[in-house]
């Protein structure tokens, strides 16, 4: 999924592509035309970073005793850096509920009309929408009480958009202005001490 946000801190989810069995060369190929599309032309591939989930640093087994490449490796043959997420469920759900949450005070950049979220899809993203149709907690085996764990099927979407909200990446800022220098003489500037003689420097001729 392509993903930016603005100086408010609000993400807006462009475009992606969800397709089973997919192999690493075509992922690469589709990751790379999103960026030519989205991407500044600035950045260097192995500045474009991907979240992505932490089992891809694992080694692949391809015999008893021969380990393969990581699929991290294996995208990185192709031109394309990954970075493993964070993997903590709970706390990546209760990022994506906080872009959620509607802020009342919050304009909205599309309607223009005060009370939206921090979250926007786009439309084209209906593989995302479905699954955040159909996300539930799991339930207990011999009850009917929701755990604290969600359901581990059809949550593919879910799951990148958790690595996306819950990346260690710096976050815009407003830009601030250089501080106006002061004036050199009234950092001089201080009060007079009155328990010392003054003496009176004036001319001869203003004095009586």
């Amino acid at each position: 999924m392509v993903g930016v946000a603005d100086t408010e801190g609000s993400v807006y989810l462009l475009d992606g592509f969800y397709e089973r069995e997919l192999g690493i060369e075509e992922q690469a190929k589709r990751i790379k035309e999103r960026r030519a599309l989205y991407a500044a032309t600035t950045f260097r591939q192995e500045e474009l970073i991907v979240w992505a989930d932490p089992q891809i640093a694992k080694h692949t087994n391809t015999g008893q005793r021969t380990v393969g490449d990581s699929v991290m490796e294996m995208f990185r043959q192709e031109g394309v850096w990954m970075q493993r997420a964070n993997n903590d469920i709970a706390n990546g759900i209760l990022k994506v509920k906080d872009m959620l949450y509607v802020r009342q005070h919050s304009l909205n950049p599309f309607t223009n009309a005060y009370g939206c979220p921090s979250l926007f899809v786009a439309d084209t993203m209906q593989f995302l929408r479905d699954e955040f149709a159909t996300y539930r907690w799991k339930r207990g085996t011999h009850t009917d009480t929701p755990t604290d764990k969600p359901v581990d099927v059809n949550n593919h979407a879910m799951d990148t958009l958790r690595y996306m909200l819950s990346a260690d990446a710096p976050r815009p800022i407003r830009k601030r202005t250089k501080p106006r220098e002061l004036n050199v003489k009234l950092r001089k500037w201080h009060e007079q001490d009155f328990t010392t003689t003054v003496v009176d420097r004036r001319k001869h001729r203003y004095t009586t």
